[in-house]
């Protein structure tokens, strides 16, 4: 009972100073070099993709949102691009321009002619 006991206390010793190196060797590292060591994106496209997949998902429905209460269809018919662009309002604050209906739009619009909508199923986006 008493080894068993001792090899507990010393693996969550062990363990506890695994932890604190690598908390200390991460904070040493930059924001790039810790997202490349832990293959993540930037919090910067983690944001924009989710942000695109919620345009997606008020534009076509998939969520009980209206898409009128966030975006206006772009009226014109000949567009470069795809075929569902928003219109752009203008905002004359800096926070009504940060807000996910305006800070969206360019992003959406910007995507190329060669997005496939139809190829996004209900069970990829929910």
């Amino acid at each position: 009972m008493f080894n068993f006991v001792m090899h507990c206390i010393i693996s969550t010793v062990v363990v506890a100073f695994e932890i604190n190196y690598l908390s200390i060797y991460l904070l040493l590292l930059s924001y790039g070099q810790r997202l490349k060591l832990i293959n993540l994106p930037s919090l910067e496209l983690r944001r924009l993709h989710t942000d695109l997949l919620w345009c997606y998902k008020i534009v076509f429905g998939v969520v009980d949102l209206m898409c009128d209460n966030f975006f206006k269809l772009c009226p014109c018919t000949v567009t470069r691009g795809h075929v569902y662009k928003l219109y752009k309002p203008s905002s004359t604050s800096s926070a009504r321009s940060r807000f996910f209906a305006c800070r969206i739009i360019n992003a959406w619009n910007n995507l190329p002619l060669s997005t496939d909508f139809s190829s996004v199923t209900r069970s990829n986006v929910l």
